[in-house]
């Protein structure tokens, strides 16, 4: 394995592209078959970290809100959901042409008078959620109720 040789921090996807331009065609398995009988080391693989994962313990401790984007024939339209973490229970909907911040607080308005209050309520910090500059009104909104 020459090309090992002169290339010893190389493993064997790198060792095999080496070789394929060389004009010599090797898969990546066989490489590595054959640096292991020469005393390559395999690395251990990078355990992937879990994801974190978190759950509610009763109902409307936490709701998870979310748009989502669709079309239908040509036209686009938009879903807001406010889901219950713990049911995944759907509090509240609504299926618009445009989305707006006036929306998404209805939509937590119309859950707030139905079910009652959530104690916490989560988002993807799209720009309806969340403002890069301040507090917007959505976010005064949960502030005060």
């Amino acid at each position: 394995m020459k090309e090992w040789e002169n290339n010893p921090g190389f493993g064997p996807g790198q060792i095999r592209n080496q070789l394929r331009r060389q004009k010599i065609t090797i898969s990546t398995k066989s490489v590595r078959k054959l640096m292991q009988a020469n005393g390559y080391k395999v690395s251990k693989k990078k355990v992937k970290k879990e994801d974190q994962r978190f759950e509610s313990s009763r109902p409307l401790e936490l709701a998870q809100m979310d748009i989502l984007e669709f079309y239908v024939n040509k036209l686009k339209v938009y879903i807001i959901l406010l889901l219950d973490d713990y049911s995944r229970f759907i509090l509240d909907w609504n299926l618009l042409e445009q989305t707006s911040m006036d929306e998404v607080i209805k939509v937590v308005l119309d859950a707030v008078s139905r079910y009652g209050k959530t104690e916490e309520v989560l988002t993807d910090r799209g720009f309806v959620f969340y403002s890069w500059h301040g507090i917007n009104r959505f976010e005064k909104y949960l502030e005060m109720t």
